[in-house]
């Protein structure tokens, strides 16, 4: 019989990520302690996602990830197993720390930071040694000549008029593949870069509160961006939009329809001129932030559909009848995802209607109660929908 230290890494990860896992796919913080044996890989399915939103926190995390200079240090092992970073820099303390926190996580894929205050950049790629009190244990570390990781996911979410650090983004990180703009992101980041300054992007998402702009102003800085990549773009979500209107996609859906995988949409004009969609040759994901109206089920490409989403409260028989109509003409789909707010009881009809056409077709059918608990693994996934829980630790 096996004991877990003759079994590959890869399979003691996936026992756990199946048998310590919690329901809201978060892991148990004392499964480590079920077994002496399963404790190196328990920590690093638990420094897998970290959130630092305090400075105390940050200290503590440092310590828990010092780089060494000897061969296997354990703190060295844990910072090579964070993979995605959620960071709020509200003060000039947070400030200060980040190009510290960054030269911890060396293999960091993904970077999720809410801006306050604005990061300096030479800070950023040369960090000073580290001089105050709290960052005395630290200053062995020769910072300046750790490398920043090769980061390919950023969700940044800005509350700033002005940012020297947005206007650098490609600059510190052409690495970066998948982009997520929230607050006045978009349009920093758009602004600044060069029109003759090439990206990677192969995702781009508009994320809320960012898009308070006309649609001949929006569609300037999407298509700026969009044409930037050297890459197909594979995933577009225009959900942020700010009284969207089809003449601010149309550009980039005539464009970039036919290498989309995966499209979001917010609600549009009811009798919006939707020709555009026939495009979308190549869709596996559609999600729509309401109810499919006729305007965008007559023009969207089915054939390829493998993920469907959208966000009803309060359906009628009309259109239900309507939607598993349209969505019956999906060969391909495999998830029907619907997104509710408010109570659910008013909708348990229409709830157990769909439950019974998926099971009918054998089409898994999720209900989520509110979009805003999806957080999605930003990478280019072989199938839709991505990823929502912790995933291994190799990825």
């Amino acid at each position: 019989m096996s004991t877990v230290q003759q079994l590959p890494l890869e399979l003691v990860l996936e026992i756990m990520l199946y048998v310590f896992i919690d329901a809201q796919g978060k892991p148990h913080k004392q499964f480590q302690h079920f077994s002496l044996a399963w404790t190196p890989y328990a920590q690093r399915l638990l420094f897998r996602n970290i959130r630092l939103h305090d400075p105390m926190k940050v200290y503590g995390f440092l310590r828990a990830t010092l780089p060494s200079s000897e061969k296997d240090s354990s703190t060295e092992r844990l910072g090579n197993a964070v993979r995605s970073l959620e960071m709020t820099v509200l003060s000039k303390e947070m400030q200060s720390l980040f190009p510290y926190v960054l030269r911890h996580c060396p293999k960091l894929h993904e970077l999720n930071i809410l801006l306050y205050s604005d990061i300096g950049v030479m800070t950023l790629l040369q960090p000073p040694k580290p001089s105050t009190k709290d960052m005395q244990e630290f200053e062995s570390v020769s910072y300046a000549s750790i490398q920043l990781p090769q980061i390919q996911a950023i969700r940044i979410d800005v509350k700033l008029d002005n940012s020297v650090f947005l206007s650098q983004l490609f600059r510190i990180w052409p690495s970066i593949r998948h982009l997520i703009l929230q607050g006045s992101a978009f349009i920093a980041v758009a602004q600044s870069l060069q029109n003759t300054e090439s990206t990677h992007l192969v995702e781009l998402n508009l994320g809320k509160g960012n898009t308070r702009m006309l649609a001949p102003v929006f569609s300037t800085l999407l298509m700026k961006l969009l044409n930037s990549s050297l890459e197909p773009i594979r995933i577009l979500d225009l959900r942020g939009m700010f009284r969207p209107t089809v003449e601010g996609i149309e550009q980039a859906i005539t464009k970039f329809g036919r290498q989309l995988r995966s499209l979001r949409l917010p609600v549009f004009d009811p009798n919006a001129d939707f020709r555009v969609l026939q495009n979308c040759t190549s869709m596996e994901e559609l999600i729509i932030d309401g109810y499919p109206r006729e305007n965008v089920r007559e023009y969207m490409p089915l054939g390829n559909i493998k993920h469907f989403q959208f966000l009803s409260t309060s359906p009628s028989i009309a259109n239900m009848a309507n939607l598993i109509k349209w969505v019956g003409q999906m060969p391909l789909l495999a998830v029907l995802t619907w997104v509710t707010r408010g109570d659910i009881h008013k909708i348990d009809v229409f709830l157990n209607r769909l439950r019974t056409f998926c099971a009918g077709r054998s089409i898994q059918f999720r209900h989520i109660t509110s979009a805003e608990d999806l957080q999605e693994e930003l990478i280019e996934p072989p199938s839709f929908p991505r990823e929502q829980l912790m995933t291994p630790v190799w990825r």
